[in-house]
């Protein structure tokens, strides 16, 4: 009788937390988000395909996450081309000066 009340404990705590949560799987890995509401409704979402477009069809929590995550790789990015040219036009300034 002990194991089977553990047994339905677990089964519980299992449904509870699969209830509050979004399992994100997206370009760097894996993310477990709370669900604003508890349900079964979109616990497991892949995301690795999707586009700022697709974004729209996700719930809040994961809406949020994906913009910020996408706003990030967008201002590396732009760090990234920034570098470059500023060191692009410093080693023509160099070779002018030369």
């Amino acid at each position: 009788m002990k194991s089977f009340i553990i047994f339905v404990l677990a089964v519980g705590a299992t449904i509870a937390i699969i209830m509050n949560v979004h399992i994100l799987k997206y370009d760097d890995g894996f993310k477990l988000l709370i669900k604003n509401q508890p349900t079964f409704d979109k616990t497991y979402i892949d995301a690795t395909a999707s586009g700022p477009i697709d974004y729209l069809k996700f719930p809040e929590p994961v809406q949020k996450f994906l913009r910020t995550k996408t706003i990030g790789n967008l201002k590396e990015k732009a760090g990234k081309i920034i570098d470059a040219f500023s060191t692009t036009e410093k080693d023509q300034t160099a070779t002018q000066n030369r």
